[in-house]
């Protein structure tokens, strides 16, 4: 009789049906993970994730993108591998299942292993993504879009990271005060987040 695959076996093999597309374009595998280093010192990671092995998630998965931007590290480290960065170390972010701006939708894994055409538009979509978080001058600019990436870590707080390690102090100081004055503009001003804000500004010497 033969024994029924897992879910860690429909993700391996989803993965080794996308893999091809990835590494095309640059990526390298670890596992269920990509990473992609680009000159300018950004790193973009992919990784299939699959939920829980209990609940309504269970066999379910999701495709994950993100932009790690090591001068962010100086604002909240998470204390990144040298060798592999992942989700958790990019302070942009972006699941490639989203169809809504609060939902995520949740793959089939036993589906998709047994479809694998129908994972590839995922992947089409995600390095097409990619192109939007691939240089420092797209990351500075207010106008420049990246959805559908989203940052996890507030933009402004992003830029002033990147202005530092540009060691542009007076950039650095005009985009975190613009910062502050948008977040005391609001209706309900984050006070906790902004006191946090201004400790790490005060030892980065930017007040």
């Amino acid at each position: 009789m033969s024994s029924v695959p897992s879910n860690a076996a429909y993700a391996k093999t989803i993965v080794f049906h996308i893999a091809p597309m990835l590494q095309a374009a640059g990526f390298r595998k670890r596992r269920n993970a990509f990473n992609r280093r680009l000159e300018n010192g950004l790193v973009h990671h992919f990784s299939l994730r699959l939920m829980s092995a209990t609940g309504s998630l269970h066999g379910k998965f999701a495709l994950e993108g993100g932009c790690f931007v090591p001068e962010a590290e100086s604002y909240g480290p998470t204390d990144p591998n040298p060798d592999w960065i992942s989700i958790y170390n990019c302070p942009i972010q972006h699941h490639f299942v989203k169809v809504t701006p609060s939902a995520v939708v949740y793959l089939d894994a036993k589906y998709h292993a047994q479809n694998p055409t129908r994972t590839a538009p995922y992947v089409v979509q995600a390095l097409a993504a990619f192109e939007k978080v691939c240089s420092y001058e797209q990351l500075m600019s207010d106008v420049h879009d990246i959805a559908p990436f989203n940052f996890q870590t507030p933009r402004g707080i992003v830029q002033t990271c990147i202005a530092l390690g540009q060691d542009d102090i007076p950039a650095a100081k005009k985009i975190l005060s613009q910062y502050l004055d948008a977040c005391a503009a609001r209706e309900r001003p984050p006070q906790g987040h902004m006191r946090v804000v201004q400790s790490w500004a005060e030892k980065q010497g930017l007040v």
